[in-house]
Order: C-alpha cells, then sequence, then structure tokens
C-alpha cells in the first residue's frame, strides 16, 4: 500500500531521540573539521620553518631575470613556454595570510567556516523539531537557509580568491601571482544551493494528511 494512503497514525514516526542524537553527531563533526583546520594552519605559522606551500605564478620581471626558469622551444605546432608556474614556499607575515592563502587540500578558511556554521544551525533546527515544531516547515525553512547561505557563499568565495590574489601580489613584490585554482569559487556550492531551493519549495507544498483521508496524487 501506498504510505501516502494510510492515515497519520499508522504512519512511522520520527524519534526525537534520534534527532537530537543527530544533531549533536552533525555538531561535533563540524567543530571537529574547523578546529582541524586551525590546528594545521597554526602549525605552518608558527612551525620551523613558517610556510605555506601555494601554487603560484612567476611574475614577468622574476621570470625574465631567472633565464633557466622560462624556456621557448619551437615547434610545427607552435611555441611552447615552460617553467613559469610552480609551487612556492611562502612564509607568512601576519595571521592574517593563513586565512587568504592556507588550504587543506581544497578546504579554504571560508569553507571551514562555512561547515562549521552549517553544523550550528542543523543543531539548532533540529532540536527545533525535535521539541514538537512542525516537521515539514521547519525543514523547508531550514533547506531554504542553507541554501541562500551556499549560494551567498559562492560569491564571497569569489571576491575573497580576487583579494587574495592582490595581497599576494603586492606581499611577494610583484615577483609571484597567485593561482587561485584551489581558492576560486567552487561550483558545487550554486548547485547545491539550487538543488535545495527546488527541494525546499516542493517540501513547502506537502499537506499534513487528517485522519481517515487520502492524498490526491
Amino acid at each position: 500500500m501506498n504510505p501516502s494512503l494510510l492515515p497519520v497514525q499508522l504512519r512511522p514516526g520520527y524519534n526525537s531521540l534520534m534527532l537530537r542524537r543527530t544533531s549533536v553527531v552533525l555538531l561535533l563533526v563540524a567543530l571537529a573539521e574547523l578546529l582541524l583546520w586551525l590546528v594545521s594552519a597554526l602549525r605552518c605559522y608558527y612551525g620551523n620553518p613558517a610556510a605555506i606551500l601555494v601554487f603560484v605564478q612567476a611574475g614577468p620581471a622574476f621570470a625574465a631575470t631567472h633565464p633557466p626558469l622560462s624556456a621557448v622551444f619551437q615547434s610545427t605546432a607552435g611555441a611552447y613556454l615552460t617553467g613559469t608556474q610552480g609551487t612556492l614556499l611562502y612564509h607568512p607575515q601576519a595571521l592574517s595570510d593563513l586565512f587568504f592563502f592556507y588550504t587543506i587540500g581544497d578546504l579554504t578558511a571560508l569553507d571551514a567556516l562555512f561547515f562549521a556554521s552549517l553544523g550550528l544551525y542543523l543543531y539548532w533546527v533540529l532540536r527545533g523539531v525535535a521539541a514538537g515544531r512542525d516537521v515539514t516547515q521547519a525543514t523547508s525553512r531550514a533547506m531554504q537557509h542553507v541554501a541562500m547561505a551556499a549560494l551567498c557563499l559562492f560569491v564571497l568565495k569569489m571576491a575573497l580568491a580576487t583579494v587574495a590574489t592582490e595581497i599576494f601580489w603586492v606581499r611577494t613584490h610583484h615577483q609571484f601571482q597567485l593561482l587561485s585554482s584551489k581558492s576560486a569559487g567552487g561550483i558545487y556550492y550554486p548547485i547545491f544551493g539550487m538543488v535545495l531551493i527546488i527541494c525546499s519549495k516542493l517540501l513547502a507544498r506537502a499537506q499534513p494528511v487528517e485522519l481517515g483521508s487520502e492524498a490526491v496524487a
């Protein structure tokens, strides 16, 4: 039998204890992720030597003064240029450099803060639902809020990548340009946000089934 045709009393309800435990687990995972990022970043800043590995593009002036760095080879397909991109062992000049330049894989400072904030928000939402709030409407609102946050984060990450590139250019005395492949917008955020918005709209149309009533397909 289709579950949507069952009386509301016969449908399996949600377990409030399970929701509370889930909210705590999500909160702990989110805070642990942020803590691990901070510990790793501070180890790079206060370590010996203090250094951050960043992917860079050598500036024209630096490449011109270091002939072995760049070479041009002529071929039948065209000119092949080598040696202008590489990894720089950058010595941070301030703690703010960690926010702009330090990453763990693709995880930037904004990503770490977003995941921690998401864990706190979901903890608050699930605790509220477990206390008796309407599940459907509360879930729909939560999905909309998370979706909007993901879309805003996409724009914010793009802006931060632009600012970080300019700061790095100045900090390295116009010798290297930051290649922001790891700190750019992150296309998965807008996709994630748009999917959540669609799901929240569909969920918001759900109506509670009264005793003895049947849902209309």
